[in-house]
């Protein structure tokens, strides 16, 4: 994981799957401090794609998916 400060908000990268094509399109941020991140998976070999949501804690840890 890796983090820096940028314009007042600290931007973290961390990989949670193990394939580069999924990617994080949205965020949110939860009451009890946690975050909801909404994306999609690479492009199978079937030309299909899936959707995903990932909860992290406050501390980037992986909660579920």
């Amino acid at each position: 994981m890796s983090a820096h400060l940028s314009f007042g908000q600290i931007n973290y990268f961390k990989m949670y799957s193990g394939n580069e094509n999924d990617r994080g399109n949205s965020i949110v941020q939860v009451d009890d401090d946690s975050y909801v991140i909404a994306g999609g998976s690479g492009i199978f070999d079937n030309g299909n794609s899936q959707t995903f949501l990932l909860k992290i804690d406050s501390l980037v840890n992986y909660l579920w998916s």
